[in-house]
């Protein structure tokens, strides 16, 4: 799914949602983005502005980038799936148990953890597993709490 063009990444998620409203068959990776992109109904309507493909998100002034959130949620998925780096599958897993079984919930609060982990990769000269699993292992001792998108 990788391409370093913000446009051909972004179809893809639009072409699997598409096909999951219109009953289509998807691959593996079309179910994958399709579940997250439905977990996210308050961003799903970025799908439709005409500019999608284009469109640049301003944080600083408050807006979300959908994509960059869809895709935070399946480089989790993709970590957890391949227990990369060694042992995250095991924290995902006891910390659903800590979300009380609500996979959205988990995955939100290791995206916290991803992107503390990519703002220090310029002071730390590349990716370090153990402060990211730390920052997970962390999580298991939050309360619960309502998501923020």
């Amino acid at each position: 799914m990788y391409s370093p063009d913000p446009a051909q990444q972004r179809r893809v998620f639009l072409t699997a949602w598409h096909k999951a409203r219109t009953g289509q068959s998807l691959s593996a990776l079309e179910q994958r983005l399709a579940a997250i992109i439905a977990w996210h109904p308050e961003l799903q309507p970025a799908l439709a502005a005409p500019d999608v493909l284009e469109r640049v998100w301003d944080a600083a002034a408050g807006e979300h980038n959908p994509f960059l959130h869809w895709g935070l949620h399946l480089s989790v998925q993709e970590q957890v799936g391949l227990d990369n780096p060694p042992g995250i599958r095991a924290l995902h897993q006891r910390l659903l148990q800590a979300c009380r079984g609500d996979a959205h919930a988990t995955e939100h609060r290791m995206m916290h953890c991803l992107i503390a982990a990519l703002h220090e990769l310029p002071q730390q000269g590349g990716f370090q597993p153990r402060p990211y699993l730390a920052c997970i292992e962390r999580q298991l001792d939050q309360p619960s709490r309502p998501l923020a998108g």
